[in-house]
């Protein structure tokens, strides 16, 4: 009799499977061999503590996400959608723009929560670039950004691009060629025009002894024997000197 009822339970189950999701508030017992023992027509799920299909949970649907971005917070729309965070909650998405800064996370009508590095730092919006794929995980009153693919700066650098950071303080009273074996002994190399004012003009507020002395640039003027140097008085200010004259060093750095 046992058996009679699972098997027409089954059956309304694959017959409702098109009309929605059933509830099933008690034990399903298969039996049969190991390879005939199979629930068919599990949809994806509606919920977080919905069952579902090995499919959906081999491709993760469950910590996926969809990502707006309203100024420096990221809405997230899960699916399945989850009314609570709970702790270790995972969510993925496609990062839907760019922020210089901090960020923060609102899932649906939750509150909105920061999003902090491994060491509990603020992340800044660099290591997440438009397109880029993110993983967050809820700890705490927070999500922890996972690994991003976009590597970090050297100690006391600051970023400028994904890709390239620059040195926070500029070392003095050095001529071009002391600059670029400096830099190079250290694993960078003297800045370009437009790394130099980009860096300026984004990240001038943590950058130390700017416009104290001309710094020298990777810009020579062949037909002179001169060297650039930029920042004497503005982020734009640009010079050739002699490359036995004295000036700053800022080295640049790839971010790895």
């Amino acid at each position: 009799m046992l058996h009679r009822t699972l098997n027409l339970l089954l059956c309304l189950m694959s017959f409702e499977a098109a009309l929605g999701q059933i509830l099933v508030d008690a034990p399903i017992e298969l039996t049969g061999s190991d390879s005939a023992r199979v629930v068919l027509g599990v949809d994806r799920p509606a919920s977080v503590d919905a069952g579902m299909s090995v499919e959906a949970a081999a491709l993760g649907v469950a910590h996926w996400a969809t990502a707006t971005l309203v100024e420096d917070t990221i809405v997230l729309e899960l699916d399945p959608p989850a009314l609570v965070i709970e702790q270790g909650l995972l969510v993925r998405f496609v990062m839907p723009g760019t922020v210089n800064g901090s960020l923060f996370v609102r899932v649906a009508d939750n509150a909105v929560r920061p999003v902090l590095n491994g060491d509990g730092m603020p992340t800044n919006g660099f290591l997440l670039p438009g397109d880029a794929i993110a993983e967050l995980v809820a700890i705490g009153d927070a999500f922890h950004l996972q690994g991003t693919g976009v590597a970090a700066c050297p100690d006391r650098t600051v970023r400028i691009t994904t890709s390239t950071c620059i040195e926070m303080t500029p070392r003095t009273g050095q001529t071009f060629y002391e600059g670029a074996v400096h830099c190079t002994q250290r694993g960078g190399r003297l800045c370009s025009w437009d790394e130099y004012i980009a860096a300026c003009i984004r990240q001038g507020a943590s950058l130390t002894g700017l416009f104290d002395d001309w710094e020298w640039m990777n810009a020579t003027a062949n037909h002179t024997h001169t060297v650039g140097q930029a920042g004497r008085t503005t982020c734009t200010s640009q010079r050739s000197a002699g490359p036995n004259q004295t000036g700053a060093t800022r080295c640049c750095y790839r971010a790895r």
